[in-house]
């Protein structure tokens, strides 16, 4: 019997493994996934064989999200400790929906029937599904720490709703193959037609928002190309300026350079970033050091590593 056991939650956890990794590669980007089949596919085959298989759910759980942390580059133990924590929110989000489903008599191949429609979505998805998006977003912002506030509340949000449709739709469907498919062929062929409907609504929403988003985001490039050549530009005249006057007056001190560079540096706030940095010989050092001294009227040290080398 626990051969029996361990085979059923090895083979679970493959097909949740597998089914998140499939979503995943339809999907746009990694993390945005709006049907979180896996949460459906294993609350039906616990209504089916029984918590003896929950281990089966945190595997597989645990299973994709070591993969999807491995495709991000990223198995620090923060990472895995995150995943760990997930793959048990998950587990307890099957069983609580497993018990209320028990609990409240709802069927989830019997949800042509107004009662036990409502009974399914709010005990066996809407409710439950609360457990791991709480908890998959919190164990994120600890582990880590990429979420402000608003990003937390848009993510727990999206995974809630990601779990709960998932499970409203994957449920049924799972159940229906693992009884007799001959029997719930019509139902079948409606959640398939539906799933694959929301599966490609989804691909075309997400294809068309990253056209948009490519389009906007090359326009913004352009627009800050342009004021980027625009600074360079101006940096380039400005210091021409200050080269012709440095040409035209021979050695100036550096308070005849700050007064002919202050109204640039008014102009052009950029121009900040240069510095009047004369490369002094060695058997200069004293000279240098005592005039600029006198100049700024507190006492110089320049260190040897700014000396010319002659």
């Amino acid at each position: 019997m626990q051969i029996r056991a361990m085979k059923g939650c090895a083979l679970l956890a493959l097909i949740y493994s597998l089914t998140g990794i499939l979503l995943t590669l339809l999907s746009l980007h990694p993390q945005i996934i709006n049907l979180w089949l896996p949460a459906g596919f294993a609350l039906a085959t616990l209504i089916k064989y029984g918590l003896r298989l929950l281990p089966g759910v945190f595997l597989g759980n645990l299973l994709f999200n070591l993969w999807l942390n491995q495709h991000f580059d990223s198995l620090a133990l923060s990472s895995i400790t995150g995943s760990i924590l997930i793959a048990t929110g998950a587990s307890v989000q099957a069983s609580v929906a497993y018990w209320g489903l028990k609990r409240f008599v709802a069927e989830p191949l019997n949800i042509t029937r107004a009662e036990h429609a409502w009974k399914f979505s709010i005990f066996g998805a809407f409710l439950p599904c609360l457990i791991n998006a709480s908890i998959g977003t919190l164990s994120l912002h600890i582990t880590q720490s990429i979420f402000n506030l608003h990003d937390a509340v848009i993510n727990w949000a999206l995974w809630w709703t990601a779990d709960s449709f998932g499970t409203i739709l994957g449920a049924p469907l799972a159940m229906a193959v693992i009884q007799k498919p001959s029997h719930y062929q019509r139902l079948t062929v409606k959640l398939g037609l539906t799933i694959a409907s929301v599966l490609l609504f989804n691909q075309l929403y997400f294809h068309q928002l990253y056209k948009q988003l490519e389009t906007s985001f090359d326009q913004q490039i352009q627009v800050l190309q342009a004021q980027l050549q625009g600074i360079f530009e101006r940096n380039l005249a400005d210091l021409a300026q200050l080269e012709r006057y440095v040409s035209q007056h021979g050695d100036i001190s550096s308070a005849e350079f700050s007064a002919e560079a202050e109204p640039l540096l008014r102009r052009n706030p950029s121009m900040r970033a240069y510095s009047w940095d004369p490369l002094i010989p060695k058997s200069q050092q004293h000279q240098f050091e005592t005039q600029l001294s006198h100049e700024l009227g507190r006492p110089v040290k320049v260190s040897p590593p700014l000396f010319a080398s002659r």
